[in-house]
């Protein structure tokens, strides 16, 4: 039998003997402390006075059922994690039988059951791209683009705190005009429910925000009427955009730059809960000057904010070298922006090609940035680098092994500053998904756990997702045309808990 100070310090002579009785409120799950009252490191839990490392689950058996039983092929999948530590997993489904796509949400039930459902059903066209957020009560918010004809809007659909699912039409299209696209769900730490997107309008795309106040929950999102209510400036093109919030209120919300003399990574910022989005000011980063803005997926900018404000943006953008690195600008939780004096002021290798940026911070206040690079002479790997507040960027560490391909990465930090990043690489004639975990103030990463290696066919588009200790992947495997989607988690448990 494993040990705890827990245990121990119900006696009190001898909990004080072993230094336990200052430890009634640790600060890490009972499983994580030692016999003599110590927190393993995030990644592991305590056997007596040894600190043992947390395992994954098996990915035994796939979420991606049609609503009616039968298999699907996936692939887009978004994951989070709600209040009760239940996994949610949204992706854009096609029947194995055909071809039209829709979208499709597994969640989770006590039991560990996945319940699937098709939240488009009652709607004309097709479904893609999936956005998922959920929230610490048990709300989980899904949106789309749906396309019949011509015509693409942004749906979603949203999950009360009873399980109970409000689906179209019952939630009506949040989008105005024709076009419509790239969604992205959020949740703010106090209720807040928020959806950004592009939008179509007469001089071209701007950015959209669809919203619900903390105090409003029952009521239905409300998207805005016509171009005048964008949150981005006149005139500006840009997709897939992006919002983060803060636990304090705070709000970014980026875009992914195409056209213009000098294109916006930031469109909006607010400040507060009860503040309202104002178009970035003038310190804010934008399109660096000496290369044209390509309007490419890999040069969309990816924002990230922590609980007291404090932010970051990360792209890539063509330079004199013929590379793409990663350049990041950075902002004090008093909302002044550092940005990178010019081309030659990148993150990463500037003569490689970097794409699939990811970009977090820890709870911590640590910033955690990964991202894929190839350059002439070598395949294409996974890298990450971190800084803690106030501090440097550390050297980029190459997480993927020498030799193989690897691209994809997916972040997730926790709230010591634990952090996870999932990606595939290729093995022998196959892609296998392979994740690698750090814990906080320690160089040195955990050796790689490649989790797939008992399913066939092929791994793809990771997607991660956290909340407390609780840590899951979800990413699409199988043959082409037939990716089923799989999940797996890591969970502090005590050794002789675990199954």
């Amino acid at each position: 039998m494993t040990a705890r100070c827990g245990i121990a310090a119900a006696l009190t002579l001898a909990a004080t003997a072993m230094g336990c009785a200052a430890s009634t409120t640790p600060a890490c799950s009972e499983a994580r402390i030692q016999f003599d009252g110590q927190c393993c490191p995030p990644w592991s839990v305590a056997d007596l006075d040894v600190c043992v490392p947390t395992v994954w689950t098996e990915p035994t058996t796939h979420v991606s059922q049609h609503t009616d039983g039968s298999g699907s092929s996936a692939r887009d999948p978004a994951i989070a994690v709600d209040g009760a530590l239940r996994a949610v997993v949204a992706w854009t489904s096609s029947a194995t039988t055909g071809t039209e796509p829709s979208v499709a949400v597994a969640a989770e039930d006590a039991n560990g059951d996945f319940a699937v459902i098709a939240p488009g059903a009652a709607l004309a066209g097709t479904g893609s791209t999936p956005s998922l957020a959920t929230d610490a009560d048990g709300h989980a918010l899904v949106s789309w683009v749906q396309t019949d004809g011509d015509h693409r809007a942004i749906h979603y659909a949203e999950r009360d705190t009873d399980d109970a699912w409000s689906l179209p039409p019952d939630r009506t299209q949040l989008s105005f005009g024709p076009e419509a696209n790239a969604p992205h769900s959020r949740y703010s730490a106090y209720g807040e429910a928020t959806i950004v997107y592009g939008q179509s309008t007469e001089d071209g795309f701007g950015v959209a925000l669809a919203r619900r106040g903390a105090d409003i929950s029952d009521e239905p999102l409300v998207g805005p009427a016509d171009a005048s209510d964008l949150v981005s400036p006149p005139g500006l093109w840009v997709g897939r955009p992006r919002i983060a919030i803060a636990s304090n209120g705070d709000a970014i919300i980026s875009g992914c730059p195409t056209t213009g003399s000098a294109p916006l990574m930031v469109v909006a910022e607010r400040f507060g809960p009860d503040g309202s989005f104002a178009n970035a000011p003038d310190s804010a980063p934008t399109w660096l000057a000496g290369a044209q803005a390509t309007g490419a997926v890999e040069s969309c900018a990816v924002p990230a904010i922590d609980d007291r404000g404090a932010a970051a943006i990360a792209w890539t953008q063509p330079n004199a070298a013929g590379g793409t690195p990663v350049f990041v600008a950075t902002r004090t939780g008093w909302g002044q922006w550092t940005t990178p004096a010019g081309l030659d002021d990148a993150l990463s290798d500037p003569s490689s090609n970097a794409t699939g940026l990811d970009v977090a911070f820890g709870g911590n206040g640590s910033l955690h940035l990964t991202w894929s690079e190839q350059d002439a002479t070598g395949p294409r790997r996974v890298l990450w680098t971190y800084r803690t507040p106030g501090g440097v960027w550390s050297e980029p560490t190459v997480l993927s092994a020498a030799g193989f391909d690897a691209h994809g990465p997916a972040l997730a930090v926790g709230d010591e500053g634990e952090a996870l990043v999932a990606y595939v690489q290729r093995h022998g004639d196959g892609w296998h998904l392979v994740t690698r975990r750090r814990n906080p103030d320690d160089a040195a990463w955990l050796d790689p756990e490649v989790l797939s290696e008992a399913l066939e066919g092929d791994a793809r588009q990771p997607s991660v997702a956290w909340r407390e200790a609780t840590f899951v992947v979800a990413w699409v495997h199988g043959a082409a045309r037939q990716g089923r989607v799989y999940l797996a988690r890591v969970t502090p448990q005590a050794p002789d808990d675990t199954p």
